[in-house]
């Protein structure tokens, strides 16, 4: 009763625990690797990773690091959602800056007031900035759909396009750029902003609407993924778009939905980033590198939007902790950069993982060869094995022989019989009654060809070696089965 009811809430949350094992992993070896990192630069690996940990989620850097869980959960399933129909949002960067960059300029330009902050504001700039981010998506989903052009190219141009639009609209349009090109936030209007001013007079609480957003986002897309028509689309596209095509899907018009919902996310997550910052906006001398860690953080969530949530978690710690933990420990700061690089790419690798269970394959590997019950069996596979490949290595050398002999002339009789097929085919009228006895000729050169290169030896080689990879697969496979049967029933 009880693992019924564990099954059916796996069930229910689309819980693949071999997916959490292979990240759980990914992430075990990162900290592993960094921890070696840490060590040969003379620094305890723990008290830096205590640091990490504690620092994030001290009194100066919470907020902060909350507003980066948002920021990194909306990136990350924006990344999600195209990565389930087969296709790869790398503009999300991008569409974070065009939609998140003029809803800020408009609340600085013209929403310059002091206006009481109240609801209205806070919905505004965050639809603003999402329809913006949809758009720019929805246009790379079109062409993608209608022109065939690859989405990682056009998003890839469209973010430059995007950057050099926004560039234009702080640098070039009268609102100066502070220090370091970045623009002082005070100056958006209380009414435009997505924070509430801490009644405390501690600063905002822009985490909170950061917080709020990602889980509701989280939530819906789980929903629209695993519940919905559109869902059920997606994955089918993403798993075989001929296969979607035949089964009367859509695919056009959902390639462009699903980048219109990549950008809608990524628009949001511009919003929180540009519009939830207390002192001054993110660099916009480049691109946002969130929508580019979003990429690590979707593989390590497996695109699960809940995977996700704590994947994004993960990174944030890490990242925001790093100023603590260079203060506390010491550890240079290229150090912790290292630190990062090196569990977000063990954290990219994480799908590699998925089946590693090193204990049984340890197990079945000393079964296979010191048991005493299967050393029979071990040694009449190994010796099948071994006259199979000699056997059909002799049949594959005699077949190269006599297709390299017969090449030329094989290569010789193939052109003459296309060029008398092209002849026939650019001489068919299908006005006229003739034309079915012309495609019978077609078809009966076709099968002559077929015939005097299977004489010759041309197509013999070929189909000796598919034989032999065939064979041995059919016999390591048989192996398998009669080895983990054999070891199961010997754990019974």
């Amino acid at each position: 009763m009880k693992n019924n009811k564990l099954r059916s809430i796996k069930e229910a949350l689309s819980i693949d625990f071999c997916k959490i094992k292979a990240s759980l992993i990914a992430i075990l070896l990162g900290l592993v690797a960094a921890g070696i990192l840490i060590a040969v630069s003379k620094t305890n690996p723990l008290a830096v990773f205590y640091s990490l940990v504690a620092g994030s989620f001290n009194k100066l850097y919470y907020k902060q690091t909350l507003i980066s869980i948002g920021i990194y959960t909306l990136a990350g399933i924006a990344v999600a959602i195209s990565f389930k129909a087969g296709l790869f949002n790398i503009g999300v960067s991008g569409q974070m800056l065009l939609g998140g960059g003029i809803s800020a300029y408009l609340g600085v330009l013209a929403f310059n007031h002091n206006s009481t902050h109240n609801v209205l504001g806070l919905f505004t700039p965050l639809i603003l900035a999402s329809v913006i981010g949809a758009s720019a998506a929805a246009v790379a989903g079109a062409l993608k759909a209608f022109f065939k052009v690859h989405e990682v190219v056009s998003t890839i141009l469209f973010n430059w396009i995007f950057y050099y639009i926004i560039k234009y609209l702080f640098r070039f349009n009268n609102l100066k750029v502070h220090v370091n090109n970045k623009v002082n936030s005070d100056r958006i209007s209380d009414y435009w902003r997505i924070w509430f001013r801490n009644k405390s007079g501690g600063g905002h609480d822009a985490w909170i609407v950061a917080i709020i957003i990602a889980i509701i986002a989280v939530a819906i897309l789980f929903v629209i993924v695993q519940k919905s028509k559109l869902g059920f689309n997606i994955k089918v596209i993403g798993s075989n778009l001929n296969a979607a095509s035949y089964s009367g899907i859509k695919v056009k018009l959902n390639i462009i939905l699903t980048m219109t919902i990549s950008g809608f996310l990524a628009g949001l997550a511009g919003a929180v980033l540009y519009l939830g910052q207390n002192v001054s906006f993110p660099d916009i001398n480049g691109l946002p590198n969130y929508g580019f860690i979003a990429i690590a953080i979707a593989l390590l969530g497996f695109n699960n939007p809940i995977g996700i949530l704590f994947a994004a978690t993960f990174y944030s710690v890490l990242d925001n902790g790093a100023s603590y933990a260079q203060a506390t420990t010491g550890v240079d700061q290229d150090v912790l950069g290292l630190i990062i690089g090196v569990v977000i790419y063990f954290a990219a690798i994480s799908l590699v993982f998925i089946h590693f269970n090193p204990i049984k394959n340890f197990r079945m590997w000393w079964f296979k060869r010191f048991n005493s019950s299967f050393k029979e069996e071990y040694k009449s596979f190994t010796s099948k094995l071994k006259s199979t490949k000699e056997s059909h290595i002799k049949v594959i050398n005699e077949a190269k022989i006599k297709y390299l002999e017969s090449k030329n002339e094989s290569k010789i009789l193939m052109k003459n019989s296309f060029k008398e097929i092209n002849d026939i085919k650019n001489n068919i009228d299908y006005r006229t009654d003739d034309f079915e006895k012309q495609e019978l000729e077609i078809r009966d050169i076709t099968f002559n060809l077929k015939g005097k290169l299977k004489e010759l030896g041309f197509s013999a080689y070929k189909e000796a070696q598919i034989a032999y990879k065939n064979h041995i697969k059919s016999i390591k496979e048989d192996f398998k089965t009669l080895k983990e049967n054999k070891f199961q029933s010997r754990k019974k």
